[in-house]
Parts: structure tokens; sequence; C-alpha cells
């Protein structure tokens, strides 16, 4: 958990926070190295996940996509790529 300062608190969805000992931290969101926050990969809610799989090439027969759908409706993809060597190198959400 990553530790917010009252004044992002004041300006910010509360459900989003878990005050512990009088500080509030973000429950799902991380920061990267220079301080700045990075959104969550997977959605708060959803209810079914759909999978693709890599057919040809860097990383067949791996997972291409993950798609999380909340009521049939599409929250968020991920998109997985692979490199020479087979091995996962980068996800992307859109």
């Amino acid at each position: 958990m990553a530790r917010i300062t009252n004044r992002d608190v004041n300006n910010a969805d509360l459900n989003k926070f878990e005050k512990l000992n009088g500080d509030y931290f973000l429950k799902t969101i991380q920061a990267d190295s220079s301080g700045n926050f990075i959104s969550p990969f997977v959605p708060a809610e959803y209810d079914e996940i759909v999978l693709t799989y890599v057919a040809a090439g860097n990383g067949a027969g791996e997972i291409e996509t993950v798609t999380y759908k909340l009521a049939t409706v599409t929250q968020a993809t991920l998109t997985l790529s692979y490199n020479d060597d087979n091995k996962l190198s980068g996800v992307s959400k859109s």
C-alpha cells in the first residue's frame, strides 16, 4: 500500500482508500520509483475472464489477452507480449 497525503484523500473517492493508524493508504494502486501512482491492471469488479492464446510466433501457446468483463461489458483488457525466447516481455492495459 502507498501512503497518501491528506490533500490527496480530500480530493479523491474515499472508497479507494484504507485508514490505518490515522494514515490513509491506497487499497490497490502502487507507485513507481519516482513516486507516481500506477493504476491497477485488474479492475475492481468483474465476473468473467476471457483468455485468448498466441497462435504463432513469439510466445506461441501462451496467453495473449486477458479480458475482464462485468455483466458482459468489458472492463479492461490486458495484452501480453513475448520476446524471441518466448518469455513474457510486457503487459499493456486498454
